[in-house]
């Protein structure tokens, strides 16, 4: 809908390039444009570009390319769009609120001042073309609000550079309890945002599905709420 909410678009192109004739790069090349089509330019588009984060001190967002993919990537060297600041979850962001999210400074990555809480607060459409939801880093702010037993937080503190200038950065992450291993399994995820209204269509052996940022967060965190461990599987070792 033309309702002028920023749009957070989560994307993969290998699991749906089989059903388009060329290319995988031109497959990801020609969704590329139909979604700044659709976008348009009076709203804010936004694609994670996440990196590893600090190497040898430093997280170069001007050069590091992220490792979300290369739609997402394509959208990183727009020649307008901005770099969001975070040594492991920055976002790519085109349109009028573009420098808004990137003028951001926060110390937890999914917590309070965060882009994570931005893309909730603005109730931004949710994306998933190509992907399954449980890729979305998005999910995480549930664990961080629910303040999940089975993370902590972990401070790092580096220099980033962004059009050229280096400034000190420190960022605190929720990270994963390694002992006892846990991982993220987000079971029936699919059937849970149906229930608050996530709209779906088959696209290859994917889809391309779109909820709003507060219906998933409205759907999920009464379940976490409820049982911490809902949403993650410990692995046999």
């Amino acid at each position: 809908p033309q309702d002028g909410r920023p749009v957070v678009a989560n994307t993969g192109i290998w699991s749906i390039a089989k059903i388009f004739p060329g290319s995988p790069r031109e497959v990801a090349k020609g969704i590329y444009e139909i979604l700044l089509q659709v976008v348009g330019t009076e709203r804010t588009l936004l694609m994670p570009c996440y990196t590893p984060g600090f190497k040898n001190g430093i997280v170069d967002l001007d050069n590091e390319p992220g490792t979300t993919g290369v739609i997402n990537e394509m959208l990183r060297n727009h020649p307008e769009s901005l770099r969001t600041i975070s040594a492991f979850c920055s976002f790519t962001a085109l349109g009028p609120q573009a420098k808004e999210v990137a003028d951001l400074r926060f110390l937890e990555t999914w917590g309070r001042g965060s882009l994570f809480e931005w893309i909730e607060t603005h109730d931004a459409h949710m994306l998933a073309l190509g992907i399954p939801w449980k890729m979305c880093g998005f999910l995480h702010r549930v664990e961080w609000l629910a303040q999940v037993p089975y993370r902590y937080t972990k401070e790092f503190t580096g220099e980033f550079i962004r059009e050229g200038q280096r400034h000190p950065l420190k960022e605190c992450m929720f990270v994963r309890s390694m002992d006892p291993l846990v991982k993220n399994a987000w079971p029936n995820l699919d059937s849970i945002l149906k229930t608050k209204g996530m709209r779906s269509l088959q696209l290859g052996s994917s889809q391309v599905a779109e909820i709003g940022a507060r219906a998933m967060m409205d759907s999920l965190i009464p379940i976490i709420e409820k049982d911490p461990f809902a949403f993650i599987k410990t692995p046999d070792i």
